[in-house]
């Protein structure tokens, strides 16, 4: 039982952090615009984080950062499925391959609908697309940085041994 336990929070903890996180960020960001929290400018705090965030040399490094990751996580699985390690063949031999390779596909998918909605912001520009959109791509953003983790924790204890 406690096993599976662990498996169920292996498979499910990058979801529920990303919502979490997502829902702390919505309630900061209505607590600020209702108590009109201002930095020394007098800018609403939650104006000043938006302005560097979607500030087109912040959106730049963000896609270059995800570009990255989706090559280098398809260069991982080549090497993963073409391993003969011991651990790998365990994996296999336990039927748990599928699930590792079902991890690097979330992480890969979610790095390619990162890298085409921060496209989008980029080519559109911040100011006109709707809340609604910012918040589906940060989630697409926090989401793939918890599936890269779940999927590299994983390959490098494999790796080890």
């Amino acid at each position: 039982m406690k096993f599976k336990g662990r498996i169920v929070w292996e498979k499910g903890y990058p979801y529920i952090l990303t919502v979490v996180l997502l829902v702390g960020i919505s309630i900061f960001s209505c607590i600020d615009f209702l108590a009109g929290l201002r930095t020394e400018n007098g800018v609403l705090i939650i104006n000043a984080i938006n302005l560097k965030l979607f500030s087109d040399s912040f959106l730049n490094c963000i896609l270059t950062v995800e570009s990255i990751i989706f090559g280098f996580l398809l260069a991982v699985l080549a090497l993963t499925v073409q391993s003969n390690s011991i651990s790998i063949r365990e994996l296999r031999k336990s039927n748990r391959f599928n699930e590792l390779i079902v991890y690097n596909k979330h992480a890969v998918i979610c790095a390619f609908w990162t890298i085409i909605l921060t496209t989008i912001l980029l080519l559109v520009g911040e100011g006109y697309v709707c809340i609604i959109f910012k918040y589906i791509w940060g989630g697409f953003s926090i989401l793939n940085l918890f599936l890269t983790y779940r999927f590299l924790d994983i390959f490098y204890v494999l790796s080890k041994e």
